[in-house]
């Protein structure tokens, strides 16, 4: 099916960051909260709201269920802050802090294999370890 169709309007105008968790779609609405979009039924489920008020150009990735969000600007001051957004428990879980402020940033996740190596070219870049037992890191 190599064709464009229209979709349902988002539930309220917003700034969004999306991303896709396995069938879903998930919306992240600036200022406001989370939402799922089903493209079979073409609806939207209305889900937490942002762990943040006034939170805004932030950007999201994912890696299984869970998404990583993070940067962006809270009540007009840049944002160091960054949260796991767990899609299965619709909860939101508080990471590290980023070295330095940014809004309108980009996030990758780049797997590095637990007995390789990998030569990281010297640019500057963030770089933490999500969790104790999670293999990767966000850059």
């Amino acid at each position: 099916m190599n064709s464009w169709r229209s979709l349902r309007n988002l539930p309220v105008a917003s700034g969004a960051s999306a991303v896709a968790v396995n069938s879903f779609i998930f919306v992240f609405l600036h200022g406001k909260y989370t939402v799922k979009y089903c493209p079979i039924s073409d609806d939207y489920i209305k889900l937490s709201p942002l762990p943040m008020q006034e939170w805004y150009c932030f950007d999201v990735v994912a890696l299984g269920h869970i998404v990583y969000v993070y940067g962006g600007a809270v009540n007009g001051k840049w944002s160091r802050d960054g949260f796991a957004y767990h899609t299965i428990k619709d909860t939101w879980e508080a990471l590290p802090p980023m070295q330095q402020a940014r809004r309108r940033c980009a996030t990758a996740l780049l797997m590095i294999p637990s007995t390789g190596k990998i030569d990281i070219p010297s640019v500057p870049v963030e770089s933490f370890t999500v969790t104790d037992t999670d293999p990767h890191d966000i850059i």
